[in-house]
């Protein structure tokens, strides 16, 4: 098998983000004195799994589909699509996708063993359950007869994921189903799902005229237009709800704030989605893809800190 393009078919720069939403949730459970160093890295390697499991199945299903095409490149910032490329086989995909499934259930399993001390008890069977949600989550947006991600479900299904199930139930897991919680944590988590919506629409933007004949993104229903707006309108609200999050929060110190070292990116970003076209559009990505990273580590380093120093 050729190791650069299977790397390329998974898409690791990609998961980062995610990481960063999974990194944003430990550290906020930390901050409340709930701080397991192995359970908090097993949380993140079992989010991490599942979303290369979703890069993996995105790759398999668009070219199933007829999606991906060997003459579709727009730029050098975008996916590489090896199988539509000749680079990987269809078996050999398949092998590394239930590669990414065995090993997302294996570590999923052993997170919650080491959360809740059990995997036979009510909270626990909730949070295998919602594992495996995720894991459907990820292979059905473009796998299978009828896919999500085709009839412009996939916006929303990205923005539970990744958002309030992601960022919420990674703290949820630190703290072992322990209470008090603080339900005030489901603002930045999501914040973080509207990020990564966010990044699919700019795809999806790039994609508008090649996507027509297979799929109904939501960018395809608003119109290009419309879809730039509707990037817009959302990063603007997600920059809010953070704001929220801080005010609320019983104590303050200027540390809270540090996740605004994030908000340039988004806001050049969303400045180049109403403005580039054809790829120049993937920088927008790159510059999401950074400010999400920052802010899922910043956030949680915020609130965490002032607890440690």
């Amino acid at each position: 098998m050729n190791i650069k393009a299977a790397i390329d078919c998974v898409r690791f720069p990609t998961v980062l983000p995610n990481a960063a939403g999974l990194i944003n949730g430990v550290l906020l459970a930390a901050a409340e004195g709930s701080l397991d160093p192995l359970t908090g890295l097993l949380v993140v390697l079992t989010g991490c799994l599942v979303s290369n499991l979703s890069s993996v199945a995105d790759e398999l299903g668009d070219f199933l589909h007829g999606n991906d095409t060997a003459d579709y490149e727009v730029s050098s910032l975008a996916p590489k699509h090896p199988l539509a490329k000749g680079r990987l086989t269809v078996p050999q995909v398949k092998g590394i996708l239930l590669t990414f499934l065995v090993l997302s259930c294996a570590v999923g399993l052993l997170t919650v063993r080491r959360a809740f001390g059990t995997l036979f008890a009510p909270l626990p069977l909730a949070m295998i359950g919602l594992g495996a949600l995720c894991i459907a989550g990820a292979l059905r947006y473009t796998l299978g007869k009828n896919p999500y991600g085709y009839r412009g479900l996939g916006d929303p299904a990205v923005f539970i994921l990744c958002g309030p199930i992601l960022v919420f139930g990674a703290y949820f897991a630190c703290k072992g189903g322990t209470p008090p919680f603080d339900w005030r944590v489901i603002l930045p988590a999501i914040s973080h799902g509207i990020f990564i919506s966010v990044m699919l629409n700019i795809n999806n933007i790039r994609d508008i005229e090649k996507d027509r004949a297979t799929r109904k993104t939501i960018a395809i229903r608003l119109g290009e237009r419309r879809a730039r707006i509707y990037g817009v309108t959302l990063i603007a609200l997600s920059m809010t709800a953070p704001l929220i999050y801080t005010l609320v929060f019983p104590t303050f110190t200027p540390l809270n704030l540090l996740y605004l070292l994030s908000y340039p990116f988004f806001i050049l970003a969303q400045y180049g989605t109403l403005r580039y076209r054809g790829a120049k559009i993937n920088l927008c990505f790159a510059f999401n893809v950074t400010g999400a990273l920052l802010f899922g580590i910043l956030h949680g380093l915020g609130y965490y800190l002032p607890t440690v120093l």
